[in-house]
């Protein structure tokens, strides 16, 4: 549990010069490695539900980091 605590530490230090959190992180290399992605994909690929991937994909949008 420690290395995974220390790993999630490390993930969000580097993911913070540009506010992402690792959800989003996430979200925007799925959708960088594929041309159109469909928000049910996009649940898939990061395994959550359909409605948090709309939120992920609502949050990156008003940020301009996706349309």
């Amino acid at each position: 549990m420690r290395v995974a605590r220390s790993q999630r530490h490390r993930w969000r230090e580097s993911l913070a010069p540009w506010d992402l959190s690792p959800h989003q992180a996430r979200a925007l290399r799925v959708v960088c490695e594929r041309d159109g992605v469909r928000l049910s994909d996009l649940a898939g690929s990061l395994r959550i539900a359909p409605r948090s991937a709309t939120e992920v994909a609502d949050g990156l949008q008003a940020r301009g980091l996706v349309e």
